[in-house]
């Protein structure tokens, strides 16, 4: 009984990530949509469009080099077996 209520403990935990990340780069993608269309839509510039773009594009960068961090601090057994 104990191994089962584990098991759905890891799978509801697992399903809570993998939702926090899908919903993370759902809004990295929706910020580009918006940022394409006050440009269609002449509200901003070129200018202003590049610098947000470059912004968002740093933000998702910085997200995904923490996630790959937070990975490698928590797995050290995968980075031994891939260096030797």
């Amino acid at each position: 009984m104990q191994l089962i209520t584990f098991l759905i403990f890891v799978l509801f935990s697992a399903l809570i990530v993998w939702l926090a990340d899908w919903t993370s780069s759902a809004r990295h993608f929706r910020a580009l949509a918006v940022l394409n269309q006050r440009l269609v839509s002449g509200e901003i510039d070129q200018t202003e469009y590049e610098e947000k773009r470059k912004l968002i594009k740093s933000k998702s960068k910085a997200r995904v080099a923490r996630r790959t961090s937070s990975r490698s601090r928590t797995q050290p057994h995968q980075r031994e077996a891939e260096e030797d």
